[in-house]
C-alpha cells in the first residue's frame, strides 16, 4: 500500500506503516523475549490443587486440547487422505468456489464499488435558487425547509417507535442569496434502527419540491472527495452544454440515480436584445439597438462642467420606477429615419439565458461538469458510468467528435488508484516470490504457498455477500493484508513437509502427517485473527464502518483459506517428483525433476 502514488491511497497508507512497525517489533520479541519465557521451568501441579480456578482453568484447557487432538485424528486426517486420494476432484471443487465467488463479483449477485457510501451522524440539503428568486421567496423556503425536516422526524419516530427524535439538532444557514443549506444530526439510536436510505426516502418526501429552486442535493453519507461527476469538453460551450444536457436525460432515466445537476446554469442571469427582421427591414442596426438599451437602463453623459478645478459629468437618466419590469423596456420609443417611433419590443427579440460567473478550460476546451447522486444499496457510481459507457458516451462521441466525455472527481480517483493498485499488487507478489525462494532453495514451492492468496480472495468476497457490504477499496486494503497471514500459514506446512520428507517418509506419508502437526498451529492463528476482529464486524459506530471491510475482508479470507491450507495444498504438493531423500540431509533442501 505504500507504494500507491497517490493522495487518498497515502492517507490509508497509514493502516500499513503501523502494521509494519507492529510486526517489526513482534519479531524482535519472539527471537529475543519469548525464549527468555519459555527457558523457565514448568510448575508443578501440585501448587493448584487448592486453587478451584487454576483447576477450573486446567479442566477447560485439557478438555479443548482432547477436543482439537479428536477433531485431528478423526476428521481432518481422514478427510486429508480422502483429498489426496481424490486429487482432480478436490482440485474441481475448490476451483468451483472461486469462480462462483469472482463470477458473483462480475454478475453483481455480490456488488462492488469504489468507495463504500458510511453512514453518517450528519445529513446535509443544499438548495441552489434561481438567480431571480426573491429573498423573499428564499426566506419562504427557509421555513419551508425547517417544517419539513420536523415533520420527517416525527414520521420517523412514529414509524420506528423510537424513544427519543430521530433528529437531535437542526441548523439551517444561506451563505449566499442563491444557496441554502440545511444540516440534521442523528441520534445514536436512531443510527443504530433506521437505515440511512429510509431517512433520506422521508426526508425527500416530507419536503417535495421547493419554488425557485434549480437543484436540491441530498446527502447521509461518507463519500471521497469530488463526488461521483463526469466532465464534458469542447471548444463550442453550447455543444458542450448540448451534449451535458444529453447526458443528463441518460442519467435520470437509471434506476438509483438522483440530485443529478451540472454547472452550465451557475451564473447570473442576462437578458439577451437581438434585432428581428422587422427591425432590420427599418433601417435599424445592432449597434444602435444596444445604444438605445443602454441609455434606458443606465444613463447617458450630455455634458462636463469645470468647477474649482474639477470636472463634474452631467448625466440623463430614466427614474428607477420607470425601469425595473420587462414591459417597460420593451415599451421603449425607437426613432426611424423619417422621424416617426416605434416601440422597440416591435423590432427586437428578448431572451433570457445564464452568463457563468466563472468559465472552466482544460486544454483550450470549455468544461461542463455533471455530478449525480446513488443510492448505494441500489447501483454505485462505477456501476453508473458504465451503463453511460456502453450507449449514451459512444453515440454522443460519434455524432459529435470534436466533443470529450472523460471521468472527474472520485471516478477519476477510482481510476488512479486501481493502477496503483494493481503495480502495488504485482511489485508485492514479487517480492514475496523472492523472499520464500531464497529459503526454500526451489522456484515450484513458492508458487504453491502463493496459490492460496485467489482463494483467500474468494473467501473475502464471500464474506462481503455475507455481510451485506459492496467490494470496495478498502476491502483491497484488507485482502492485502489478509495475504500475508495465509502464506504464513503455508509456508508452516510446506516447511514441515520438507522436514519430514528429508527424514525419509513417503510424499503421501508426510503430508499427511505434515498437516496433521501443523493443523494446531494454522487452526489457532484464524481462530485467534478471526476472535480478534470478531467486536469491528459487529460496531455501529460510524468511525468502525471505514475498518469493517477491511476487518471483512481479513476474517473470511481467514476462514476460507485455512481449510484450503489444511486440504489443497497438500494436494498439489503431492503432484509434484521428489527425488528419494536420505534422513541425513539438511533441513529445507529438496530437489525436483
Amino acid at each position: 500500500m505504500l507504494w500507491i502514488e497517490n493522495e487518498l491511497a497515502k492517507v490509508l497508507a497509514g493502516f500499513s506503516a503501523v502494521v509494519i512497525f507492529a510486526l517489526i517489533f513482534s519479531l524482535i520479541e519472539s527471537k529475543f523475549i519469548l525464549p527468555c519465557h519459555l527457558s523457565f521451568p514448568k510448575k508443578s501441579n501440585e501448587g493448584s490443587k487448592g486453587n478451584v480456578l487454576l483447576r477450573a482453568l486446567e479442566r477447560l484447557r485439557k478438555y479443548l486440547n482432547d477436543g482439537l487432538n479428536h477433531f485431528n485424528e478423526h476428521y481432518y486426517a481422514p478427510t486429508l487422505k480422502a483429498a489426496l486420494n481424490n486429487k482432480i476432484t478436490t482440485i474441481f471443487a475448490f476451483s468451483l468456489l472461486v469462480l462462483s465467488a469472482y463470477s458473483a463479483v462480475i454478475h453483481g449477485h455480490i456488488r462492488s464499488a469504489f468507495f463504500p457510501e458510511i453512514p453518517g451522524r450528519y445529513g446535509t440539503l443544499i438548495v441552489k435558487m434561481d438567480s431571480i428568486a426573491s429573498p423573499k421567496l428564499s426566506a419562504q423556503n427557509i421555513y419551508s425547509l425547517e417544517s419539513a425536516a420536523i415533520a420527517a422526524s416525527k414520521a420517523l419516530h412514529d414509524t420506528y417507535n423510537l424513544d427519543y427524535s430521530p433528529f437531535s439538532k437542526l441548523l439551517i444557514s444561506r451563505d449566499t442569496p442563491q444557496e441554502i443549506e440545511l444540516t440534521i444530526e442523528l441520534t445514536e439510536e436512531a443510527l443504530a434502527d433506521i437505515p440511512s436510505d429510509e431517512v433520506l426516502a422521508y426526508w425527500k418526501k416530507y419536503t417535495g419540491i421547493i419554488e425557485g429552486s434549480l437543484s436540491m442535493d441530498y446527502s447521509l453519507a461518507s463519500e471521497p472527495a469530488g463526488g461521483s461527476s463526469i466532465v464534458v469538453s469542447s471548444l463550442n460551450r453550447d455543444l458542450a452544454i448540448h451534449v451535458a444536457a444529453q447526458i443528463k436525460q441518460d442519467l435520470m432515466r437509471i434506476r438509483g440515480v438522483t440530485n443529478v445537476v451540472d454547472n452550465s446554469t451557475s451564473g447570473r442571469r442576462q437578458l439577451q436584445v437581438t434585432l428581428n427582421e422587422r427591425g432590420i427591414q427599418l433601417g435599424i442596426d445592432q449597434r444602435r439597438i444596444a445604444r438605445i438599451v443602454g441609455s434606458t437602463y443606465g444613463e447617458i453623459e450630455i455634458h462636463r462642467l469645470l468647477e474649482k478645478g474639477e470636472e463634474i459629468s452631467v448625466v440623463v437618466k430614466v427614474p428607477s420606477k420607470e425601469k425595473k419590469t420587462l414591459e417597460q423596456l420593451a415599451s421603449t420609443p425607437v426613432q426611424l429615419a423619417d422621424d416617426s417611433y416605434v416601440s422597440l419590443g416591435d423590432v427586437v427579440n428578448l431572451t433570457f439565458s445564464h452568463q457563468a460567473d466563472l468559465i472552466n478550460r482544460r486544454n483550450y476546451d470549455e468544461v461542463i461538469k455533471i455530478s449525480w447522486g446513488q443510492t448505494q444499496s441500489v447501483i454505485s457510481a462505477e456501476e453508473v458510468f458504465d451503463q453511460l459507457s456502453k450507449d449514451t458516451i459512444p453515440q454522443l462521441t460519434n455524432i459529435y467528435p470534436q466533443v470529450k466525455i472523460a471521468r472527474a472527481g472520485a471516478l477519476a480517483e477510482q481510476e488512479e488508484v486501481q493502477s496503483g493498485f494493481k503495480k502495488a499488487m504485482l511489485l508485492t507478489l514479487l517480492l514475496i516470490f523472492v523472499l520464500l525462494a531464497i529459503p526454500l532453495k526451489s522456484y515450484w514451492q513458492p508458487l504453491i504457498i502463493m496459490s492460496i492468496i485467489p482463494f483467500g480472495f474468494a473467501g473475502a468476497i464471500f464474506g462481503h455477500g455475507l455481510m451485506g457490504l459492496p467490494v470496495s477499496l478498502l476491502s483491497m486494503f484488507g485482502m492485502m493484508a489478509m495475504t500475508g497471514v495465509v502464506i504464513n500459514d503455508s509456508l508452516v506446512l510446506l516447511t514441515r513437509f520438507n522436514q519430514l520428507h528429508e527424514s525419509g517418509l513417503a510424499v503421501k506419508d508426510a503430508l499427511i502427517e505434515a498437516g496433521k502437526s501443523r493443523m494446531r498451529a494454522i487452526f489457532l492463528t484464524t481462530l485467534t485473527t478471526v476472535c480478534g476482529l470478531l467486536p469491528l464486524l459487529f460496531e455501529t459506530s460510524e468511525q468502525a464502518q471505514y475498518l469493517k471491510p477491511a476487518a471483512v475482508s481479513l476474517v473470511f479470507g481467514e476462514l476460507f483459506a485455512t481449510p484450503i491450507t489444511l486440504i489443497l495444498i497438500p494436494v498439489i504438493l503431492s503432484f509434484g517428483k521428489y527425488k528419494s531423500q536420505k534422513s541425513n540431509i539438511s533441513d529445507n533442501s529438496i530437489a525436483v525433476t
